[in-house]
């Protein structure tokens, strides 16, 4: 069983899966941040308020190059069916696991038997699958400002926010 962390990571992905993040966008707005005294030249944040209420570790963008799945690392998680509510948290875990060998991205409820993309279920604490995301290391809180859910849209789209303690 890993370790609770007090590290908390905040990742911003695209709601969209097909969307991949704009990196010209991000390094856009990093330079922004560095303009208005939101970020420092070196991608850091510690202390400062203006996006996150207690501040951040750093900022980066990940590009993974594939769909990957963006979860609280902890664990302790649920998922159920959109159907028809069922846990679904031991199934999800095993498709995950066949998903990353070269299966589909796909389970069948043993509820419901509807068959569903992975990405349909709905997994809590919240959870993606994304082919990239704006990566805040180390948040201060679960507080961010409406600037910064306007600022990360010009990177992701329309985005999810996924907070994950780190192992």
């Amino acid at each position: 069983m890993p370790r609770a962390s007090h590290r908390l990571d905040l990742i911003i992905v695209p709601s969209d899966i097909r969307r991949v993040p704009d990196q010209t966008a991000f390094d856009h707005l990093c330079r922004r941040w560095q303009t208005c005294g939101e970020l420092n030249e070196n991608g850091e944040g510690p202390g400062l308020d203006s996006l996150i209420s207690g501040g951040f570790r750093r900022v980066w963008l990940d590009l993974p190059g594939r769909v990957v799945l963006y979860t609280n690392q902890q664990g302790g998680y649920r998922v159920n069916c959109p159907e028809c509510n069922i846990n679904l948290a031991a199934e999800f875990s095993l498709s995950v696991q066949q998903w990353r060998s070269g299966a589909p991205r796909r389970m069948t409820c043993v509820g419901c038997k509807v068959d569903s993309p992975l990405e349909r279920l709905l997994l809590s604490p919240p959870g993606a699958f994304a082919q990239g995301g704006i990566v805040f290391t180390d948040v201060g809180s679960l507080q961010t400002s409406p600037k910064l859910q306007v600022d990360a849209q010009s990177v992701v789209g329309p985005g999810t926010f996924i907070y994950r303690r780190v192992s």
